[in-house]
């Protein structure tokens, strides 16, 4: 017998251990431990689950119940009963909380089951009794009623996914998350419903002792799949169901576990097995690779091969990295799958190829986390792009990163769509042209970490935060408003004032940190991320309150957020607050007032067309209104004559605004295109005029960055 057949074989039994006959309204049973006849279970009422789904409780679960409990004197007196007091009970089983007949009976129900347990004293309370309801050396009747039970091998609680064994213990404490790329071994089995006995479906990657490893399922862990949705970019990863990509998240590597899966958590369209309601599941999981988005999701960090767990410290801002190895390739590389059976030649193959630099074997290659990426040395091979994901890294660490080529290579926005290329030092490029992804794969040798910023004393914050200003002056400078914020951001983390420094000191700290937020509110304007605009010139407001950089971007950001009454208050305090404004002040206001004007028009007639359509189409007629024939031409002629005298005569008497009526002498009211430059129509001419965007040359102005300056305090 093999091994894989003797696991079945100990499935089976194990199954037959922890089941219980089914039994038949009326019968009765001895559940007692030792057959002694001391805990027998009448059934009164059976569950209605499924014979095929059927489960009992087990020791370390928590059950709620019904009971009421009785003496067996002649008036088999009553001598306690949760129904009674309308409030179920609540205990764990198996843990010795409650009686031992309790324990043993409570654990063969299902739920909905209703029975009558009688226990002996010595399996009650015994010689003792439990005064004064209780007597000594009393066997006593208990009416149960199994409601429901939590248990710690449901694993989400509602019976789709049951833990039924842990046949094997992992290594250390880490798990999967979401995103990772995982092998596992699997066996799906389906219990027989004839004979009750398991029967292997189907397998993949379970090798049977003496056996060579066995390729098993290389998927990426999706704990947001939705049930029966195809993976259209990985076939292993359809064969796994929902139910068992949720469970491999407890999992520890090497961890051997038998789950049993049903319903909608079993369902996968590309599955190699048929619809049914349950299957029993053996998973090994063989490995994984850790998977971390970076660059605000346009990129991956991948673990190739794990630091130890003693080298916990990352890299931060300042910190010299010492690498053994740095390659770049071209194109999205899979390094991740190696190890694998029968993938190692073929991504050597590969490997020659598309290599485009790597680093002298045996050298070392270090680099400075924040260093100047546009000279000449090593900073010059690894891209600004890579330093998140190189954050994220430990000492003995390797790790791939893979960049879209536009992004890692310091394109602009205003050269999307052109062929961006990068040479390297050997004299070999990768052209945007060629491949839209770049692969940088690091073997990380050790690292010294920069001071963190509580370390640092006043004057080394300062320095810090400006070499880190300047740097993302230089990337706004280009284009690269993402980088630039990434540096404005990390700057920001030194200039939190500390109530120690000297006055001096701490007024350039109050300086830079005033610029930097400046400076990631032109970077938010650019990229039109207006909530993160406000955010950042709020934090400026706080230290000067009359800021006409902070308020100007606010206000223009208020306005394009469509929050039009916070933006009418921060023009007012930028018109009528700001003492000695700047030559330019006066007009950027009035811009941003005619800019505020037409939105809130737009934003109206906008509003006319939605609700106007909305209750045109109500239907507010009786049933004899609907029923009328359409009136005749003459019939309407003759309603608004009849409306037009009618609404005269009442003009005529007090019914008029102010009680006066109409003055005869008086001129017409002018036409809406007469109307004088200065009069108030709050947008209305402009929104008469046009659907489109009216004030293009300050559309163009927001866009080319004019009165837009970075600070340079």
């Amino acid at each position: 017998m093999t091994p894989a057949s003797r696991e079945l074989e100990h499935e089976n039994e194990e199954e037959e251990l922890n089941s219980f006959p089914r039994m038949s309204v009326g019968e009765t049973r001895d559940v007692s431990s030792l057959k002694d006849k001391g805990v027998t279970k009448k059934l009164l009422q059976p569950s209605s689950t499924p014979s095929h789904h059927r489960t009992h409780p087990e020791a370390g679960d928590k059950v709620l119940v019904h009971y009421t409990g009785r003496l067996l004197d002649e008036a088999k007196t009553k001598f306690d009963s949760s129904v009674d007091r309308g409030e179920p009970f609540e205990f764990t089983v198996g843990v010795g909380q409650v009686i031992k007949g309790w324990d043993l009976g409570v654990m063969t129900m299902e739920r909905g089951e209703k029975c009558l347990l009688t226990c002996k004293p010595e399996y009650a309370y015994g010689a003792a009794g439990a005064p004064p309801s209780i007597p000594p050396n009393a066997t006593l009747e208990f009416e149960v009623e199994l409601i429901s039970w939590k248990s710690e091998n449901d694993l989400f609680g509602d019976g789709g996914v049951i833990r039924v064994a842990k046949i094997e213990d992992g290594e250390g404490w880490k798990t999967p998350k979401d995103g990772d790329w995982l092998e596992i071994g699997v066996r799906a089995s389906r219990k027989e419903r004839e004979t009750g006995k398991m029967s292997t479906v189907w397998e993949k990657g379970l090798a049977d002792e003496g056996e060579e490893e066995k390729e098993g399922l290389f998927f990426q862990l999706n704990l947001k799949k939705r049930n029966g949705k195809e993976d259209a970019d990985n076939d292993d990863a359809s064969k796994v169901p929902f139910g068992v990509h949720l469970a491999l998240q407890f999992f520890k590597k090497g961890e051997t576990q038998r789950l049993l899966v049903r319903n909608e958590y079993l369902l996968e369209k590309n599955a190699p097995y048929d619809e049914d309601d349950e299957l029993y599941f053996t998973v090994t999981l063989k490995r994984w690779v850790h998977v971390e988005k970076i660059c605000n999701g346009l990129g991956e960090k991948t673990t190739i091969k794990e630091a130890p767990e003693s080298n916990y410290d990352t890299p931060n801002e300042g910190a010299k990295v010492v690498f053994s190895s740095v390659k770049v390739y071209r194109g999205k590389r899979d390094f991740a799958r190696r190890g694998r059976v029968g993938d190692q030649r073929k991504e050597e193959e590969e490997e020659a190829k598309d290599l485009v630099f790597a680093s002298k074997e045996g050298e070392e290659f270090i680099y400075e986390i924040g260093g100047d990426d546009d000279d000449e040395s090593n900073a010059s091979i690894i891209v600004s792009a890579c330093e998140e994901g190189i954050q994220r890294m430990r000492a003995e660490e390797t790790a791939q990163i893979v960049l879209p080529t536009d992004f890692a290579f310091g394109t602009s926005s205003s050269d999307k769509g052109k062929e961006i290329k990068k040479t390297f030092s050997n004299g070999k490029e990768i052209s945007s042209s060629d491949t839209p992804f770049v692969t940088y794969v690091f073997e990380m040798k050790s690292m010294e970490r920069a001071k963190d910023p509580w370390a640092l004393t006043g004057e080394e914050k300062v320095e810090r935060a400006e070499k880190l200003k300047s740097s993302g002056n230089a990337f706004f400078k280009k284009k690269e408003y993402a980088r630039a914020e990434a540096k404005y951001s990390q700057g920001l983390r030194y200039v939190e004032p500390d109530g120690q420094q000297k006055e001096e000191t701490a007024n350039k700290i109050k300086a830079l940190k005033v610029s930097l937020h400046l400076n990631y509110a032109a970077c938010a304007l650019k990229r039109f991320a207006w909530k993160e605009v406000v955010v950042n010139c709020d934090e400026v407001l706080k230290i000067e309150s009359l800021n006409e950089k902070a308020l100007y971007r606010k206000a223009t950001a208020e306005i394009e957020f469509e929050l039009y009454d916070e933006a009418r208050r921060t023009i007012k305090t930028l018109v009528e607050d700001v003492t000695s404004p700047s030559p330019t002040s006066a007009s950027e206001a009035l811009r941003l007032k005619q800019r505020l004007k037409q939105k809130e028009a737009t934003q109206r007639k906008k509003d006319s067309k939605v609700f106007g359509g909305m209750f045109s189409k109500l239907d507010l007629f009786t049933e004899d209104e609907r029923n009328k024939k359409p009136k005749s031409d003459e019939e309407k002629f003759d309603d608004a004559e009849t409306a037009l005298t009618g609404l005269g005569e009442m003009m005529k008497g007090s019914g008029g605004i102010g009680g006066g009526g109409i003055d005869a002498n008086a001129p017409p009211p002018l036409p809406l295109e007469d109307l004088p430059d200065d009069f108030q129509d709050y947008g209305a001419k402009e929104a008469m005029a046009t659907d489109t965007f009216p004030f293009e040359e300050e559309k163009k102005k927001l866009e080319e960055g004019e009165q837009m300056s970075l600070e340079t305090a």
